[in-house]
C-alpha cells in the first residue's frame, strides 16, 4: 500500500497506529477513509475506534447532521470477505449505545478510489410499495419543477438581454 509519510504525523494515524502497531497497512486505510468521510463527504462527527477483538481500526460517523450514526469498516480492493467473515464483523464491530444491524464496507484502492458498501445482518425487508410510489412521485414532481425554475430562468435571461440591447 502507498503510505503518504504526511499521513503518518496525523494525529487520528497515531492514535491508531498505536492500538494496532503490527496492522500498518488497515490503521492506513483507516486514515484515508476517516480523511474521505470528513473532507471530501462532508460527514459529521467522524471518529475512529479500536476492535481490540479482531485488532483493527473502524469507523463511526453520520452522513448527515440528522442522521443515524453508521459503522464504516475500512477494507482493500483484494481482500476476499466471506459470509462467515462478515458474520464475524458483525459480532465484533460495536459501538456501546449504537443499535445497528448494518455495517458499511469501506473499500480502498491505491489510487485513492474508495468505494462504500452496506452490508445488513441478515434480510432487509423491502419498502412497501406505497412508500416507494410516493418517493418515485416527489422524485419526478421535484424534477418537475427544477425543469420549470430552469426554463422560467432562461426566460427572464433572454428577456434581460433583449431589454439591454444584446442579440
Amino acid at each position: 500500500m502507498a503510505v503518504y509519510p504526511e499521513l503518518r504525523d496525523h494525529p487520528k494515524y497515531i492514535e491508531a497506529i498505536s492500538w494496532c502497531p503490527e496492522n500498518e497497512d488497515q490503521v492506513m486505510m483507516a486514515i484515508q477513509v476517516f480523511l474521505d468521510l470528513c473532507e471530501v463527504r462532508g460527514w459529521f462527527d467522524v471518529r475512529t475506534h479500536h476492535c481490540r477483538e479482531m485488532n483493527l481500526v473502524f469507523l463511526s460517523g453520520r452522513s448527515t447532521n440528522k442522521s443515524p450514526t453508521e459503522l464504516i469498516l475500512p477494507t482493500d480492493i483484494y481482500s476476499q470477505i466471506s459470509p462467515a467473515d462478515m458474520k464475524k464483523y458483525f459480532s465484533a464491530i460495536k459501538l456501546e449505545n449504537i443499535e445497528t444491524n448494518c455495517l458499511t464496507l469501506a473499500v480502498y484502492n491505491v489510487d485513492s478510489t474508495i468505494v462504500y458498501y452496506k452490508m445488513f445482518s441478515g434480510l432487509v425487508p423491502p419498502e412497501n410499495p406505497k412508500i416507494s410510489e410516493q418517493k418515485r412521485r416527489d422524485k419526478f414532481e421535484n424534477f418537475q419543477r427544477s425543469r420549470n425554475d430552469l426554463s422560467k430562468y432562461i426566460q427572464q435571461f433572454t428577456d434581460e438581454r433583449q431589454t439591454h440591447g444584446h442579440s
